[in-house]
């Protein structure tokens, strides 16, 4: 069965598990993090898994939430994949630009300075109203890195723009333009055992060639496009174009 997802900043955990714990009480199957996550399970996988079959996706609001990047994210997915969104206002916070404009529509629940059981019983009151008995089909998850790595690229970054395509055979090769010198760039790739992707080979411009290894931690993989982050702290975007 799927579950009511919590999003919230790991700075508000008593009272996420406070409202964890009672819902569960009330018999709503609740998702959290920190219990639903396995170990050595890819914890971003699970959490975009759980966004995207959710029953619902209830957000902490807090002045710890509304600066939270992974709260930022998880939000954003929510209302990428049309859950129901129920903001709940822990404490009295202002929303900062585009979190405001996500949640411009949704009625707040609010817990600051209100009992909290009367609290609870209006989360209860909206989630019985606006789910009912059915739950939303089920969605699959976006293919792993190794199955949607083959395909041609613009990988857009601070150093440049590289134009690259990838084989199923392990091989790669394209061109790279930065604001001082252009060439071509080939080689090999792979996927190590941490999900990071490794690229090996050489540059070759004008008359020049050298060896080079690059190395990518991404954060967000879909089909269209793929962000990560090098090793070097080079922040990189993949851009699908075939």
């Amino acid at each position: 069965m799927s579950k009511v997802f919590i999003s919230y900043s790991r700075q508000d955990s008593d009272f996420a598990d406070k409202l964890t714990k009672s819902l569960e009480e009330k018999g709503v199957g609740v998702w959290v993090d920190r219990s639903e996550i396995k170990g050595g399970s890819d914890w971003r996988r699970d959490i975009s898994d759980a966004i995207r079959n959710c029953r619902a996706f209830l957000l902490i609001l807090s002045s710890r939430s509304t600066v939270s990047e992974n709260v930022d994210d998880e939000l954003y997915l929510a209302k990428e994949k049309n859950r129901p969104i129920f903001p709940v206002l822990y404490e009295t916070c202002e929303l900062p630009p585009g979190v405001d404009l996500v949640l411009s529509r949704q009625q707040r629940i609010v817990f600051a300075d209100v009992p909290f059981e009367k609290a609870l019983q209006q989360v209860l009151d909206a989630l019985g109203h606006d789910l009912g008995v059915s739950e939303p089909p089920p969605q699959p998850p976006d293919p792993p890195l190794k199955e949607l790595i083959c395909a041609r690229w613009n990988i857009v970054s601070v150093v440049g723009r590289t134009y690259l395509e990838i084989y199923p055979n392990g091989t790669m090769r394209g061109q790279f333009t930065s604001a001082y010198i252009s060439g071509n760039v080939s080689g090999n790739w792979q996927i190590m055992p941490n999900g990071m992707l490794s690229l090996m080979g050489q540059t070759a411009a004008a008359w020049r060639m050298w060896p080079f290894m690059l190395n990518i931690n991404f954060n967000q993989v879909t089909p269209e496009f793929l962000t990560g982050v090098c090793l070097d702290g080079t922040v990189v975007t993949w851009y699908r174009v075939g």
